[in-house]
């Protein structure tokens, strides 16, 4: 088996760790072990740009075609599909020096590629501010769970304390949705009411439903808040999943036409 066989072959098999990791975050409530997940996603894709690295060179020097499934991979590093096209530069400048045509052709697609990197990136902090978010508040539905399985003296103020965790997380994720700048308009309110992104004004109205059970007696309204804003968290965490997804997908596809031109066009010269 050659270097570039063996490169695929480790691509590939890491990417179906970070699916297996994903599939776990999308069903499981235990933070552990969602936590545990997501750093073994982070591990596999540091591991897969480093054999994507590795891999694009070879094929640059090869003059190779990268097969589509490696490609849509490497979809999810918009740094590294940018390099794969810098080669485009001297195919589209022996096209047509004179007219400058295709080097607006190239400039676009790194314009495009630019946009799409600050799309994926939004998306991906929300998804993590939303993770640490469905941690922190954790151990207050944990709390809560045990107490209605085993009726005791609710203790107020130890609720609370779990629940400046959560808020704390949240108070970061306010902060990002007003700081937005690419995916949706920054998140704003006032005493008019709140604009901005629908996922960050619902969190926003259970945040406070919650806060006003918070200071009354009843576990089981607490309880139902408390399920509310998970579900909230985890609406909002499956939408920017498949705004991910979504991203990487059009990634894949500009990248796709773009080298499938630029191989028409070095083939016919």
């Amino acid at each position: 088996m050659g270097h570039k066989d063996d490169l695929e072959q480790r691509i590939n098999k890491s990417y179906v760790l970070v699916q297996k990791c994903e599939a776990v975050i999308q069903t499981s409530d235990r933070p552990k072990e969602i936590e545990r997940s997501q750093a073994d996603i982070d591990q596999q894709w540091e591991l897969i740009e480093g054999y994507l690295v590795e891999y694009i060179r070879i094929c640059q020097e090869l003059n190779l075609s990268m097969p589509e499934d490696i490609l849509q991979i490497a979809a999810h590093f918009p740094k590294l599909l940018a390099q794969i096209l810098k080669r485009a530069h001297n195919v589209l400048h022996r096209m047509s020096p004179e007219s400058g045509r295709p080097l607006n052709q190239l400039v676009w697609v790194l314009r495009e590629f630019g946009r799409f990197h600050k799309h994926l990136n939004e998306w991906k902090e929300l998804h993590n501010l939303l993770q640490e978010c469905m941690l922190a508040l954790t151990p207050l539905k944990d709390e809560l769970v045990s107490v209605i399985e085993q009726p005791g003296r609710w203790e107020m103020m130890r609720g609370r304390r779990l629940w400046r965790l959560c808020r704390a997380q949240l108070s970061r994720l306010e902060s990002f949705a007003c700081d937005i700048k690419h995916t949706d308009d920054p998140f704003y309110r006032s005493t008019g009411g709140m604009r901005g992104p629908s996922w960050m004004i619902e969190i926003t109205g259970r945040q406070e439903e919650l806060e006003i059970r918070l200071q009354e007696s009843n576990v089981e309204m607490i309880y139902d808040s408390t399920l509310s804003l998970w579900d909230t968290f985890y609406a909002a965490l499956h939408k920017a999943d498949k705004q991910l997804r979504n991203v990487t997908g059009e990634l894949y596809l500009l990248s796709n036409t773009i080298l499938r031109s630029l191989e028409n066009d070095e083939h016919s010269q």
